[in-house]
């Protein structure tokens, strides 16, 4: 767990969950099913390295799928700044329920690089170091009250892109181009057996809406970036 988190050192254990300190000092639970992939696969429960955030605490959400520095901790602010609902900055799980999709983030705290810690407005928390991640732990609700929810449903995917362009654009992209860009980020459902409950729950989100945002700097804005993810909706 502390190897695929970045965070040997920083966890604790507590009654078979592990803790991570909090930025007040208080525990934060880093739910324990990272390291149960198997048994997550069995029970169909997906992992993925991706964002998840909703236009509001009732509305299905959209799950941001892309490698690092594709741009989702950067989108991520400038959509929770703007009132998003938060379920996750960075790991996911996702499965299905009662014929919905739903999911839920894999740890409570957020962990922004430096440079994207930067953009918070200056009334906002500092946040803790953590040298193992070269990134700083916050809290949801220090930075944003009332916008953090545990879980959620799915109502769309989007693979950001950084592009040199000054307005970003969104594509939409068929259900196989969007299950092929799950696979990608989730190597394991080809290689790993008892995760092929899975890739039923991966052709699920891939059915979903689907859209390739070619980001420009424009979505830093947290009114454009707003604006520009809802169309998804529209």
């Amino acid at each position: 767990l502390e190897a695929h988190a970045g965070l040997r050192g920083h966890v604790q254990q507590d009654r078979g969950h592990h803790l991570l300190p909090g930025a007040d000092g208080n525990k934060a639970v880093f739910h324990r099913h990272v390291e149960d992939r198997p048994l997550t696969g069995r029970e169909g429960r997906l992992d993925l390295h991706a964002v998840a955030v909703s236009p509001g605490p009732d509305v299905p959400g959209v799950l941001i799928v892309g490698p690092k520095g594709a741009g989702k901790s950067s989108l991520t602010i400038a959509l929770a700044l703007s009132g998003w609902t938060l379920f996750s900055d960075d790991h996911v799980l996702a499965w299905r329920n009662e014929g919905q999709l739903r999911v839920s983030g894999l740890r409570v705290p957020l962990f922004l690089s430096p440079d994207a810690a930067a953009r918070l407005p200056a009334h906002l928390p500092k946040g803790q170091p953590v040298p193992a991640m070269g990134k700083l732990m916050f809290q949801p609700d220090d930075l944003f009250p009332g916008q953090y929810r545990n879980m959620g449903r799915l109502g769309a995917i989007l693979f950001p892109e950084r592009a040199p362009v000054a307005e970003s654009q969104l594509e939409r992209v068929t259900a196989l181009a969007a299950f092929q860009r799950l696979l990608a980020h989730a190597p394991f459902l080809a290689s790993d057996p008892s995760a092929r409950p899975c890739i039923d729950v991966a052709r699920s989100i891939a059915d979903l809406p689907a859209f390739i945002l070619h980001s420009g700097s424009d979505v830093l804005d947290p009114a454009k970036a707003d604006r520009l993810v809802r169309t998804i909706f529209a």
